[in-house]
């Protein structure tokens, strides 16, 4: 989900509900449990979700036109603080 409360991507191979989610200790894998009794493993791609979260957080800056011009610099420092150097 983004900030805004969009859907990003979906997940889908369960055929019921999700029950468990859980994270790997390194972050690099997503462990889900279904109610229809399978347990999936999704190896994440970090740096592309990174990459695809720093786009839409300049989309989302570059779309703005109303915030004043310090506000919009303290946000573009930010952008560059999170996002610099990922994706290269």
């Amino acid at each position: 989900w983004h900030v805004d409360g969009t859907l990003l991507k979906t997940l889908k191979h369960h055929q019921a509900e999700v029950k468990s989610v859980n994270f790997s200790l390194d972050g690099q894998m997503l462990a889900t449990a279904g109610a229809d009794g399978k347990v999936i493993l999704w190896n994440l791609n970090l740096e592309e979700m990174l990459v695809e979260g720093c786009q839409v957080l300049r989309g989302s800056i570059q779309n703005r036109p109303n915030i004043s011009p310090q506000v919009s610099k303290e946000v573009q420092n930010a952008y560059r603080r999170l996002c610099d150097g990922i994706g290269r």
